[in-house]
This record gives structure tokens, C-alpha cells and sequence, in this order.
């Protein structure tokens, strides 16, 4: 397997999709960082008080919060969650929009879901169908 190259860059600005920020770090954050340990960065910290603490501030039973680390793991869970195919036989149908940014699609968890994928690539003016 050869290794991850970066896709050059084709534009300046912000790039939004890769979650630069230009301001930095709050100044809370940067006190509650000096705060903590080494022993207390290397590690994620025990889910179940984090969900708990999370569905209290968001007000919402804890059963209905899910921490993920990162966006490619969530969208995976949802993926799967939401892509199984029913004890009655049907099968649903993933549509892959491409190119599209996050994971290369061909590592999308639609095969592990058992749902079928359906790729819509986009057309030669950058827009995608909006009918089958």
C-alpha cells in the first residue's frame, strides 16, 4: 500500500472542510490545556461520565448521545446503523455522491451495512443529477 499523499493545494483562504480556524485557541482553552497532566492528554476519558456529563448540558437522555473520534468514525456508525438490511429482505440503497470530501468512497461501510451502493458521479460542469 503506498502511502497518503496530501492533494495539492489549489486554492487560498480558509479551507473550511479541514477545520482551520485562524484565530486559535481561546484563552480558556489554552489555560484548561496547561491545566492538565500528561497522563491526562494521552488518553480519551471514560466515556460513560463523558456522556453522561454531555447529555445533561444538552438536556437530552443519555441513551441518544453518541461520541465518535472524528467525523469518519460517526458518519460509519450512522452508516451501518441506518444501512442494514431488514429482517423482511429489503435491502437499502447507499447513494455515494462523488468526488465528495472526507474518505475515498471505496472505503465507505456500505458492504459492511449489506446495503447496496449506488455511485452518482458528477457531471463535466461540477453539478450532480438530480434525477435517476
Amino acid at each position: 500500500m503506498s502511502p497518503f499523499q496530501k492533494p495539492p493545494e489549489l486554492y487560498d483562504g480558509l479551507r473550511l472542510h479541514q477545520n482551520e480556524n485562524t484565530g486559535g485557541c481561546s484563552p480558556r482553552v489554552l489555560e484548561a490545556l496547561r491545566a492538565l497532566r500528561a497522563d491526562q492528554i494521552g488518553f480519551y476519558p471514560p466515556y460513560a461520565e463523558t456522556i453522561e456529563a454531555c447529555a445533561r448540558y444538552l438536556g437530552a437522555p443519555p441513551d441518544s448521545v453518541a461520541l465518535v473520534n472524528g467525523l469518519d468514525e460517526g458518519i460509519t456508525g450512522i452508516a451501518i446503523a441506518y444501512l442494514r438490511s431488514s429482517a423482511g429482505g429489503f435491502v437499502p440503497e447507499a447513494i455515494v455522491p462523488e468526488p465528495a470530501f472526507g474518505p475515498d468512497p471505496s472505503c465507505w461501510p456500505v458492504p459492511i451495512a449489506s446495503a447496496t451502493k449506488s455511485s452518482s458521479p458528477a457531471t463535466s460542469s461540477g453539478a450532480w443529477p438530480t434525477t435517476p
